[in-house]
């Protein structure tokens, strides 16, 4: 069988391949096979299929799920599978759809009409999950999702379920936390401009918090700039025009890549914001803090989760957080690994009532949905599970982190602050 052949059916996924795509992992991480491809139904066994980026523009997220989709199952299968079905296995088809479009509307087809899988998982990236979607619900199959593209709720799927924030969400924290700052820490400042991508996150993250920021009479709105997510590779003119508007706090939605780019022109021309605040991308990811090092301090981010949030957490996520850490040598659960986690606890959780992997029964389960943080040690993100009219999780909550000595530390709320936020940052001039 040809590697194209074999990678359209579903096969292990090699640290190789990460490489290959220029993703980069964490040294040392165990990224263990999934099992192989075998037709859905099988005895024993109930399938999720997951074509997905693992290369590509979503390549940095699709890893950490990656992990996390390994970890859960073969911790769930080692306790004794569904238990509701006899102890039936989990298993998880995957298949690289390169981050193409066409390829994850095809790819998607070739799961439901030789593979048989009715089940599925959603892909990492927005734009991707858009079209997966679309296929997966055309013939009746479930897909539960952790993309953030509001647009994924409003188009009345039956059987599309999303498990974590909108992009809108998000933007709405990152200015609530400026405003939190602004009115009862009384940080003042007065102009605020929007960077981000053009990709459907980024737009609505984007255009969310210029609507957000218009709302404040007390703040001068300098402007919204979308930049190219696909192809920029130097983001010198946007922070130089930035910088020249006088802004003082920057609203950013960037993709792990491109957020990168970004902070290396924020230092390159020396522009030095009171606040550089991410409403959500970039700076949760790995990668991010290991490509800028330093450079990537006081930066803050909007997320459903953060590692530094565990100690407030029940153990049982406690444990589940240090068995990861553990199996990838001393990575972190970060804010996608826990998304993806809290998405397999709701598939499980739903199919186990369901006492069925029949789509329309395993449908009906998850409207029904009802999970709190703890009741399963897999649900980490957010604050539990319950899904609304449209299917989208209304206990999906975002949380604002900044990075310090290298982590990203929790600074608002209060349930969940382990850190006060620092604000303003230090100049670049005055860093060590």
């Amino acid at each position: 069988m040809s590697k194209k052949k074999e990678a359209s059916k579903g096969q292990s996924i090699s640290r190789r391949t990460f490489l290959k795509a220029g993703v980069a992992a964490t040294a040392g991480a165990v990224l263990s096979p999934l099992i192989r491809v075998s037709p859905a139904g099988a005895a024993g066994e109930v399938v999720l299929g997951w074509p997905t980026g693992i290369t590509g523009f979503a390549g940095p997220w699709a890893r950490s799920q990656l992990q996390a989709i390994n970890q859960i199952m073969d911790e769930f299968n080692a306790a004794g599978g569904f238990k509701s079905l006899g102890g039936a296995k989990l298993k998880i088809i995957v298949a690289d759809t390169k981050t193409d479009l066409k390829l994850q509307v095809s790819e998607t087809e070739k799961m439901i009409n030789v593979n048989k899988v009715r089940l599925f998982i959603g892909p990492a990236g927005s734009a991707s999950s858009m079209v997966g979607s679309a296929v997966s619900d055309k013939y009746g199959c479930v897909m539960v999702d952790q993309c953030t593209a509001d647009t994924l709720t409003e188009r009345g799927l039956k059987y599309y379920f999303r498990t974590c924030c909108k992009a809108s969400d998000n933007g709405k924290a990152a200015v609530a936390f400026g405003w939190y700052m602004y009115k009862d820490l009384d940080k003042k400042f007065k102009k605020v401009a929007v960077l981000h991508s053009d990709d459907a996150w980024g737009t609505a993250a984007g255009k969310t918090e210029e609507a957000e920021c218009l709302k404040h009479s007390e703040w001068e709105f300098v402007g919204r700039i979308a930049y190219p997510a696909a192809k920029m590779i130097d983001a010198t003119d946007y922070i130089s025009r930035i910088k020249g508007q006088g802004v003082e706090v920057l609203l950013q939605s960037s993709t792990p890549e491109t957020g990168i780019i970004v902070q290396q022109a924020v230092k390159s021309v020396d522009f030095n914001p009171l606040a550089n605040i991410h409403g959500h991308g970039a700076p949760y990811k790995k990668e991010y803090v290991d490509a800028l090092g330093k450079d990537a301090e006081y930066v803050y981010c909007a997320t459903q989760f953060v590692a530094d949030m565990l100690k407030k957490y029940p153990k049982n996520a406690q444990d589940y957080c240090a068995r990861y850490k553990k199996r990838y040598k001393g990575e972190d659960v970060d804010d996608n690994s826990a998304t993806q986690s809290t998405t397999l606890a709701t598939y499980i959780s739903a199919i186990e009532r369901a006492r069925s992997a029949d789509p329309d029964k395993v449908r009906e389960a998850l409207t029904k949905t009802e999970m709190w943080i703890g009741d399963s040690p897999y649900v980490i993100a957010g604050s539990g599970v319950k899904f609304d009219e449209t299917n989208h999780n209304v206990r999906a909550t975002t949380f604002m982190h900044q990075v310090r000595e290298g982590l990203l530390r929790c600074v608002w709320p209060d349930k969940f602050k382990t850190r006060d936020p620092l604000w303003p940052v230090p100049k670049w001039r005055d860093r060590k």
